[in-house]
């Protein structure tokens, strides 16, 4: 309980701060705090991917940390024919003219999100003009992977939550484990982790050896690892009852980062369209 009230607390004081400096000390004294629990703050990476073209001047960014990045590579329309070949990649410096990073109000509160907003401003070209999207493609490929692993680890805990509160929770002088229900709630739960990690592994074997299979263990990855978050931290939420809604357990902490990260890099829509349309092109070939 008490480190859920300091952890909100810091992020008040670190919302409210007006430079770096502030925020640096704010992140020590929060780690200060999170020492006596053996936990530690995961620094977030200082670039992030932007999407925009040349018709929409103010552009909504779905990626995380957007307001503390210093430069945004940004995949911008540069031609009119409207295929894939007119987008090419840009470097932008965050503290440029014309550039403006608002910071929203996320589901997530541990990870920021920023609506980055760009008039008139420099770019300086990156990579070869109309090669944009096929190195973005790549990119999201290889970003799914890594990112499914941490998706499936976080639905680890939850089942381990769960699993955990089930054996401990006693109702009708008995752990609420033994209850069929709940059996059968944790055992879908296991089921959706363990599929999630077998096309895991299966993304990262295409990854670490270029193989050509790589899009489509990609997408499988992403999709069942997506799947497995959401639902094993929906499912821990309702093993642990009404407590589970609270800011006393951390149930919620995992349902909000599994939603946040299901649109990180494109909704789940995106990747199952991009499943099949990968295994049609593989077939027809």
């Amino acid at each position: 309980m008490t480190s859920i009230r300091f952890y909100r607390q810091y992020l008040a004081d670190a919302k409210d701060a007006t430079n770096r400096d502030e925020v640096q000390q704010i992140i020590g004294k929060l780690q200060s705090a999170l020492d006596d629990f053996n936990l530690s703050i995961k620094y977030a990476p200082r670039f992030l991917l932007g999407y925009t073209n040349r018709a929409r001047v103010r552009t909504l960014m779905q990626d995380f940390d957007g307001a503390i990045a210093d430069f945004a590579i940004v995949a911008a329309r540069t031609g009119s024919s409207g295929r894939e070949t007119d987008i090419s990649l840009f470097l932008v410096d965050m503290k440029a003219e014309g550039v403006e990073a608002k910071s929203l109000i996320n589901v997530d509160p541990s990870r920021g999100q920023a609506e980055l907003t760009f008039r008139n401003c420099k770019a300086e070209p990156l990579g070869r003009a109309n090669e944009g999207w096929s190195i973005v493609s790549q990119l999201l490929d290889r970003a799914a992977v890594l990112m499914a692993f941490e998706q499936v680890g976080g639905a680890d805990r939850a089942l381990e939550m769960g699993r955990d509160y089930a054996l401990d929770r006693i109702a009708f002088g008995r752990p609420i484990g033994s209850f069929q229900a709940v059996k059968h709630m944790l055992a879908d739960m296991y089921v959706s982790a363990t599929l999630a990690r077998s096309n895991c592994y299966y993304g990262a074997w295409a990854l670490s050896s270029d193989a050509s299979e790589l899009p489509e263990a990609a997408a499988a990855a992403r999709i069942s690892a997506t799947q497995a978050f959401q639902h094993c931290s929906k499912n821990n939420i309702q093993v642990h009852g009404g407590m589970g809604f609270t800011w006393e357990f951390d149930c919620h902490m995992y349902y909000r980062r599994a939603n946040a990260m299901a649109l990180s890099l494109g909704s789940l829509s995106y990747w199952e369209d991009a499943l099949i349309d990968r295994m049609r092109k593989k077939n027809a070939a």
